[in-house]
């Protein structure tokens, strides 16, 4: 009797395992190919994620005697990305040889992305030396692209989301009571709120975009948001207030658009400089990847982009005060 038991938990932890494999060759998308010596196969799992889901490519290539691959068979990117994927991992190229004198490679990496979307993930070529003939010589292999598709996170929510169901009936009963009440009602409150402002009538100029981000700041450090592991709430906060800030300088409309849309409209604009992009891309990017990716940066970095964002403002505005003053010279009478 036991052995019929342990018979049957080995069946069907096979089936479970024969299904894994199943759904992940499913959820599976692959190339290849074939050139001279060499032959590669790619394949990334899965070939649709939801937006910062980490999708994982995997190549794997053979290479006859006398002929070799160049590693890195994929380079570390120099900006981290890969077409519209950011590259998070990124494995080292092994090589095993085989008795035959033939070898196999191998190489994997991480990548992920945060906008909705059907893509073609494009690898770079690559390159091997081939050394049968008299006169080695070298070849480059090019990649067809794998096409991923991209969900956004709020569709399932709204796939949810039903119709509406048409009137719903109120008993009927007299009406002057609640006109008398709701009227009463308004005016108490019209009349507090004359009151209030009369009283509270701010004094001298509204506070510049720079005074708030300022001020925002130093609300966001006294929270304590990374001494208490609030990674998520610190970085989305500290992304806003940045973004509401240039909204206020530039009038860029940051708030209501994406990352990407907002670094693009930054790229345009004449009035930030290169370095103050590069601050821009490093804040925004290091929040969505906390945000979407789960990435969670160290303590010690979340202290340093408060103080780098102070910093940032800072720059901002003292270029902004050079540009009005060159304007005022350059139109100053004689």
């Amino acid at each position: 009797m036991l052995r019929r038991v342990v018979i049957a938990g080995l069946l069907i932890a096979m089936a479970g395992c024969d299904r894994s494999d199943l759904d992940a060759a499913a959820n599976t998308a692959t190339v290849s190919a074939h050139r001279g010596p060499v032959r590669i196969s790619i394949a990334a799992t899965p070939d649709e994620a939801l937006a910062g889901e980490r999708i994982t490519v995997r190549i794997e290539a053979t290479t006859d005697p006398g002929s070799r691959l160049q590693t890195p068979m994929i380079p570390d990117p120099a900006d981290g990305r890969i077409g519209e994927f950011d590259v998070l991992e990124l494995s080292l190229t092994q090589d095993i040889a085989q008795e035959d004198g033939s070898r196999t490679w191998s190489q994997s990496l991480i990548v992920d992305c945060l906008a909705a979307g059907s893509y073609d993930l494009t690898l770079p070529p690559i390159t091997f030396d081939d050394d049968r003939a008299t006169t080695p010589r070298t070849g480059r292999i090019e990649l067809d692209p794998i096409p991923i598709v991209i969900r956004s996170s709020h569709e399932d929510e709204f796939a949810q989301m039903h119709d509406i169901h048409g009137w719903i009936d109120i008993p009927g009963g007299p009406w002057w009571p609640w006109i008398l009440a709701i009227g009463g009602f308004v005016a108490g409150v019209g009349a507090l709120g004359i009151w209030a402002a009369s009283r509270t009538r701010p004094t001298g100029p509204p506070p510049s975009p720079a005074e708030m981000a300022r001020a925002a700041l130093g609300r966001l450090a006294s929270r304590g948001d990374l001494q208490k592991g609030n990674v998520d709430a610190f970085y989305t906060s500290l992304s806003d207030i940045i973004r509401q800030y240039i909204e206020g300088r530039f009038a860029l409309n940051a708030p209501r658009k994406t990352t990407a849309e907002f670094l693009g409209d930054a790229e345009r604009d004449a009035r930030l400089n290169e370095s103050q992009r590069s601050h821009l891309r490093t804040f925004l990017r290091v929040a969505d990847l906390v945000k979407f990716a789960g990435h969670t940066p160290p303590t010690e970095q979340g202290s340093a982009a408060l103080e780098e964002a102070a910093r940032f403002i800072d720059g901002v505005e003292e270029s902004f005060a050079a540009d009005l003053e060159t304007n005022a010279v350059e139109v100053a009478p004689c």
